[in-house]
Parts: C-alpha cells; structure tokens; sequence
C-alpha cells in the first residue's frame, strides 16, 4: 500500500491547478492531470531565452512543474502528487495544500 506523505503547503499567494496535459484546461477533481503553479516564488522566465519560456510556461504565467497529480475530491484545497520516481503501477501520494 501506498505511504503518504506531506510534501507542505506552498508559500502564500502561490496557486496550483490540475490540468489535461494536451489541452491544458482544469480537470475535474479526482481525474490525472499536470500540475500547474503561478505565484511569487514561481519563476516569471528564463533570462535571454523566450523559447525556453514559452515552452516551460502555459497559458500565459502558469509554469509547468511535468508532475502528475490530482485534486482530491471534496478537499479541493489538496492536490496529491504521483511520485516520478516509481516504476510500474505503484505510486506514492504525496499531498499538497493548494
């Protein structure tokens, strides 16, 4: 069975989505998706390469973290991360306060 663990709670003002990776519109609560950031500790670019930009932010400042998650139903306030590091069907929770 899984183990969770908190991976804490993002600094004030940073806000997180959950996304469908090809279209990049806001997936109901429980459904895979990307998870999107924008705040202030979220970078605004990369310096000298708006290619890199472009590419790393979506829809305008939201910056692609390539983390698949979930919004918990009922908890919208939590979006629970699959660890990357697994391989094969099992994965870890690890939940976020958005």
């Amino acid at each position: 069975m899984p183990s969770c663990f908190s991976a804490g709670r993002p600094i004030p003002g940073t806000k997180l989505r959950v996304v469908d990776p090809e279209t990049y519109q806001d997936v109901a609560d429980g459904q895979q998706g990307v998870i999107l950031a924008q705040g202030p500790g979220v970078m605004k670019g990369y310096y000298n390469d708006p290619q890199g930009t472009q590419k790393a932010l979506k829809q305008g400042s939201w910056f692609d973290t390539g983390d698949l998650g979930w919004r918990a139903p009922g908890l919208s306030t939590h979006v629970f991360l699959y660890d990357q590091t697994t391989v094969g069907p099992a994965v870890m929770w690890l939940p976020i306060c958005a």
